[in-house]
């Protein structure tokens, strides 16, 4: 019970957790920008930048949360969470619409996800060690 060791999350969960949290912004931001195109607040032209933005955040968010739990090392869980973020959108995507295009803006959103990835993963620190220093 008490003997200072913690107990290994399962990666299944690890990564679960990380993809419910990066589509969950990735919703929640575009209900935002709906909403606000809607106003007229936003104009068209910069929606897709906006949405690209998303991708990133999310997909970052996400990938940092995964990065240390998941039992590899940061890059690699990162990478991994990042790339589970963009099945998810490639799915998404495949049953929504009926022509995508990959070599448009489809691919671009599929990069910057992977960008997201790659950021958490480079700045996700190193692992800090249980033990203390004496001073």
């Amino acid at each position: 019970m008490g003997n200072g060791k913690r107990t290994p999350r399962k990666p299944w969960v690890v990564f679960g957790r990380a993809l419910a949290v990066s589509l969950g912004i990735y919703l929640a931001g575009h209900l935002l920008l709906a909403a606000l195109l809607v106003r007229g607040t936003v104009g068209e032209g910069v929606a897709f930048a906006v949405t690209a933005g998303l991708c990133v955040i999310s997909s970052a968010v996400g990938a940092f949360l995964a990065a240390g739990q998941a039992g590899m090392g940061r890059l690699p869980g990162a990478m991994l969470a990042a790339a589970l973020f963009v099945c998810a959108l490639i799915a998404v995507g495949a049953l929504a619409w009926q022509g995508i295009t990959w070599t448009g803006h489809g691919g671009i959103l599929i990069l910057c996800a992977l960008a997201g990835g790659l950021l958490a993963g480079l700045l996700g620190g190193r692992k800090r060690s249980g033990k203390r220093r004496r001073r």
